[in-house]
């Protein structure tokens, strides 16, 4: 599963690394960004890939994700 960066675009400034894996444990998933810090991400890039410990879907949604990563806009 790829989650989107459904939101205005803008540059990411931080990601909270802590509250993810701690989402990622929740949603029993493994979590990998696309993008890294300091990069540029378009409304609607892909932001991060999922996949599940068992290989059943995901439960993990852009919304769980999206609050954990900073983006700058100018």
């Amino acid at each position: 599963l790829v989650l989107s960066a459904e939101r205005a675009p803008g540059v990411i400034t931080t990601i909270d690394e802590d509250d993810l894996v701690a989402v990622a444990e929740r949603h029993r998933c493994l979590l990998r960004f696309v993008p890294r810090i300091g990069e540029f991400v378009p409304s609607g890039a892909p932001l991060a890939e999922v996949w599940c410990d068992d290989g059943a879907l995901p439960t993990v949604t852009g919304p769980d994700v999206l609050p954990h990563v900073g983006l700058h806009r100018e």
